[in-house]
């Protein structure tokens, strides 16, 4: 396992992580607020929340259903555009210094991501793939389906 890669690895857990803050912060600053306003901060929290999870656990290991329905989160662009997506939606009101910053971390992350898919840095394996048997989902099977098209002539 390379030090790249454990680095890779890190980084994208603490984005997660913050990112599930935000979103629980969110869900709390919600209770606060007038119920149009209150609904639309709870949504938002638990969107954050759900995907600082997503993104935590496909750093430990990669659901299938993830791969197969998630696959921009593993590469540098797709994690770049998600990053910069998700942090325009945690930067909040400007008194908000927690959502702003960590807001602003997140972006800056997710533009350094986009740049990387054009560089020759090598992408960045879930942990359990690295320790493993090199592959990347506990549940992985080779089931790869193969299709035959036959075209006829007339």
């Amino acid at each position: 396992m390379s030090a790249l890669t454990i680095f890779f690895n890190l980084v994208n857990l603490v984005v997660g992580g913050l990112i599930a803050a935000a979103g629980v912060l969110h869900c709390i600053s919600a209770l606060t607020q007038h119920i149009s306003v209150g609904f639309t901060l709870f949504v938002i929290g638990m969107y954050l929340c759900f995907f600082g999870v997503v993104i935590i656990l496909t750093e430990m290991w990669i659901p299938t259903l993830v791969s197969q329905y998630c696959g921009f989160l593993m590469s540098f662009l797709g994690k770049g555009f998600s990053y910069i997506f998700l942090g325009f939606l945690i930067i909040g009101p400007p008194e908000a210094t927690f959502d702003f910053v960590v807001g602003l971390i997140v972006i800056i992350i997710g533009v350094v991501y986009i740049i990387f898919q054009f560089c020759p840095v090598p992408r960045p394996r879930p942990i359990t793939a690295c320790a493993g048997n090199g592959q990347s989902s506990p549940r992985q099977t080779s089931s790869a389906k193969t299709t035959t098209r036959t075209t006829q002539t007339v």
